[in-house]
Formats: C-alpha cells, sequence, structure tokens
C-alpha cells in the first residue's frame, strides 16, 4: 500500500462496484502492521462528495498485513480527509506488546 498517511483515503474494486478505505494508523508493536477504516457501502460510482461518506460511521475497521507487493487489487488514491476524533489515537489495545 503506498501513501501511508493517516488520513489518506484509497477506492478499490469489489464485485458489486467500488468501496473505500481510510488509512488511520502503523502499529509498530505488531509488527508494522496498519490500521484502517472500511467506509460506508458499496458504490456503483465514486461519490460526488467524499468528505461525506469520511465523516460517516464506517462499516468497520480492521488490521491489515499488506505489503506493496501482496496487494492484488488495484487501489486508487483519492486525497487526505480528516479522520473522526475517536480514530486520532491508536486504540489502547493495539498497544500491547505481543506476548
Amino acid at each position: 500500500m503506498r501513501n501511508k498517511k493517516i488520513g489518506n483515503v484509497f477506492e478499490f474494486p469489489i464485485p458489486s462496484g467500488l468501496a473505500y478505505f481510510q488509512y488511520l494508523h502503523r502499529i509498530p508493536m505488531w509488527g508494522g502492521v496498519h490500521l484502517i477504516r472500511v467506509l460506508a457501502g458499496r458504490h456503483k460510482e465514486r461519490p460526488t462528495d467524499l468528505a461525506r461518506l469520511v465523516a460517516m460511521k464506517e462499516q468497520f475497521t480492521i488490521i491489515s498485513f499488506m505489503k506493496n507487493k501482496d496487494v492484488n487489487v488495484e487501489l486508487t488514491f483519492l486525497g487526505n480527509y480528516n479522520i473522526p476524533e475517536k480514530h486520532k489515537t491508536v486504540p489502547e489495545y493495539y498497544k500491547l506488546e505481543n506476548t
């Protein structure tokens, strides 16, 4: 995944159209995995108001182990947007060391 900057939004194709995620954090304690939030909905075409989509509650957050060479889907970088307040810091449970 390129453009690993907090707040960056990406588009990717899915069988029913397009989906979107926002990059949140790199988690060094877990070997540098990435925390992303998958944005709401599946879309037939790119929404005209991406800021509105980003402001909506996400479908879920997930950690990603992907490295650039492991991505088998084309990601389109769409820009950098503010992340919701609750996602501005890494959740405490991701800060725990692997024991």
